[in-house]
């Protein structure tokens, strides 16, 4: 989960850790992109607002850095779901350009990441990290 706030980032993992999920936090870009590269994931919960970058430059530097994608990208697409979770209103356009599998605003009811933490559970046999 890349949030920087971290009130809201312990609510998320406390919720997704009582469902037996793993959840890796960064609460900045720099950090987000040395889990990335370091590390699989079958989910990414991503905030577009956070220091030091902004989330879709984040997300760009990721599609686009040939050391990740091992990790995270196959053929242009994420090899994991990523939801954006995020004030920002999202356009079509970007949800298109950037393949992601959904736009959560906040306010947001917690049953809607723990949907996509299910989803992703179920589409392969490690834990939502």
């Amino acid at each position: 989960m890349v949030e920087d706030d971290e009130i809201l980032s312990d609510v998320i993992s406390r919720n997704l850790h009582m469902r037996q999920h793993h959840v890796d936090v960064a609460h900045d870009g720099l950090v987000a992109l040395n889990l990335l590269g370091a590390k699989t994931f079958d989910l990414i919960i991503f905030d577009l607002d956070f220091p030091g970058q902004a989330g879709w430059d984040l997300l760009r530097t990721v599609l686009q850095e040939p050391y990740l994608h091992t990790n995270v990208v196959l053929k242009q697409r994420w090899a994991f779901p990523v939801v954006v979770l995020s004030v920002m209103r999202v356009s079509i356009q970007l949800l298109t350009e950037l393949q992601l599998l959904a736009y959560v605003p906040k306010p947001f009811a917690m049953e809607a990441l723990l949907h996509f933490a299910a989803q992703a559970t179920t589409r392969s046999p490690d834990t939502v990290r």
